[in-house]
């Protein structure tokens, strides 16, 4: 599902900037954590923006190293408990009975003792990050898909306020969204270099994303030329929602990067346009998510 120009042109005239959670996915390489952080600081000195929760999603933790550089977050791969508990299970013994039962929602309020404990403040950012590799996983006793089970129960049960937004910055290749955890989210932004393997990753993240009927949009990075883009458009059958050049390293700051160049700005306003034309609500995704468990069953 994809927005044409016309109807984005129509979005960006009456462009107000509601909540959304959006998730970068793409083949290992493609400028998905890049494209995440630049967005986040887009985010962040937007004054229509309240708070943005920056969500960590791989274990290689690139945006939690570009946000976060010496300061530290107690990882949410150990969430699941508390998390059942926050929505209203406790007698749950598993993260799919507790979504599939699910009676409370989760405010996203930095103030709570779950925002608190699970997520580092940095002005208008709150991280949070799911931590690297455990002994149980180590020793095969457990699998490093765990780390983001927590997730699958944040994402689809989050109220979000007005101003209030999630950007994910997901694992690479088709895990994040073939394991569920894309289920809750309201907007995937697909990112594709020009080569041929980056095209075909891009591909099967796309068909996942249609299985659990989860919006997304094209992003081309790293573009050198015009006929680089227009070889890729032939491939997809319609041409990139968003076009990124090929980035220069981005400057460090006392924590993170600086914000995205005046180019990036452009789409990244363009992205936050085409983004208000699809549903954002905590019921939409908690549906979803159920839905993807009753299928797998």
């Amino acid at each position: 599902m994809y927005i044409n120009a016309t109807k984005l042109q129509k979005i960006l005239k009456r462009r107000t900037l509601a909540f959304m959670i959006v998730e970068f996915v793409g083949k290992g390489g493609a400028g998905k954590s890049t494209l995440a952080t630049s967005f986040v600081k887009y985010l962040e000195n937007d004054p229509a923006v309240e708070r943005v929760l920056a969500i960590d999603a791989d274990h290689n933790m690139h945006l939690a190293s570009a946000l976060l550089g010496d300061r530290d977050v107690v990882p949410y791969s150990g969430a699941l408990e508390e998390l059942i508990n926050l929505i209203g299970e406790t007698s749950c013994q598993d993260y799919r009975e507790a979504l599939l039962t699910a009676e409370r929602h989760i405010a996203f309020d930095v103030e709570s003792e779950f925002f608190r404990k699970y997520s580092v403040s940095l002005g208008k950012i709150s991280l949070m990050k799911c931590g690297g590799h455990t002994d149980d996983i180590r020793a095969d006793r457990s699998c490093s898909h765990s780390l983001f089970t927590p997730l699958k129960l944040l994402l689809p049960n989050l109220e979000l306020a007005n101003g209030q937004w999630v950007v994910i910055d997901e694992k690479a290749g088709t895990d994040g969204v073939g394991t569920g955890v894309a289920a809750g989210v309201d907007l995937a932004v697909v990112v594709s270099e020009g080569t041929a393997a980056s095209v075909a990753t891009a591909q099967q993240i796309i068909q996942e994303l249609d299985y659990l009927r989860v919006s997304h949009i094209l992003a081309l990075n790293k573009v050198r030329s015009k006929s680089q883009t227009d070889r890729v458009s032939e491939r997809f059958g319609r041409p990139p929602d968003l076009i990124f050049h090929e980035l220069e390293q981005l400057a460090e700051v006392e924590y993170g990067v600086v914000g995205p160049s005046d180019h990036d700005y452009q789409e990244f306003t363009k992205l936050v346009g085409m983004s208000q034309g699809f549903n954002s609500s905590r019921a939409i995704r908690l549906q979803r998510a159920r839905s993807r468990l009753v299928k797998t069953e």
